[in-house]
């Protein structure tokens, strides 16, 4: 599995994991975070790394339009049902991150 790792501003989401708040220390879920926090900091020099070969011309730039990310994502009109499916999406979003720390273990 794959998913995008989000600081405490963002919902939790099946496929965005973000910290647990209030975590006790020395429990899952703060090994969890410790793990969390250090992924968080290797994309980071990563992504820092990637700017400095774009800006000194090491890598070609029309590689990069290449991966573009296509919005494939219908949004729905209807706030009642857009609230409802954000609801479940953040419940569900709960259960994959706490498997996640149980995996972890």
């Amino acid at each position: 599995m794959v998913w995008l790792l989000g600081d405490s501003g963002y919902p939790q989401r099946p496929w965005l994991m973000t910290p647990i708040l209030d975590a006790v220390p020395e429990s899952e879920e703060d090994r969890y975070n410790k793990r969390h926090r250090k992924a968080r900091v290797i994309i980071l020099a990563c992504s820092v790394l990637h700017n400095l070969c774009i800006n000194h011309s090491l890598i070609d730039s029309d590689e990069e339009n290449d991966h573009e990310i296509e919005d494939t994502e219908n949004l729905n009109s209807d706030s009642e049902v857009a609230i409802l499916e954000a609801t479940s999406e953040l419940i569900r979003g709960r259960q994959v991150r706490q498997q996640l720390v149980r995996r972890l273990q």
